[in-house]
């Protein structure tokens, strides 16, 4: 299992500095205003459907232990 340091920072403290980074790598390998956009637009869809993806795995994870917890800890 690979350890990891847990952050001091909050969750929109995080996501909002390593956004800013992104943007500014962004906009200086397109200097052009439209191609950056349609880049950004990109990074966008991608981390939201990674996002989702996580939260469905996270909900029925959730739902898995509820159900385990309210059986009385049987697994089937």
């Amino acid at each position: 299992m690979e350890c990891f340091d847990i952050s001091d920072k909050s969750y929109e403290d995080r996501i909002e500095e390593l956004e800013k980074a992104v943007i500014k790598r962004v906009e200086s390998e397109f200097p052009d205003r439209k191609e950056s956009e349609v880049v950004i637009s990109e990074i966008y869809n991608y981390a939201s459907a990674v996002e989702s993806v996580y939260m469905e795995i996270g909900m029925k994870c959730g739902v898995a232990l509820a159900v385990q917890f309210l059986s009385g800890g049987k697994i089937k």
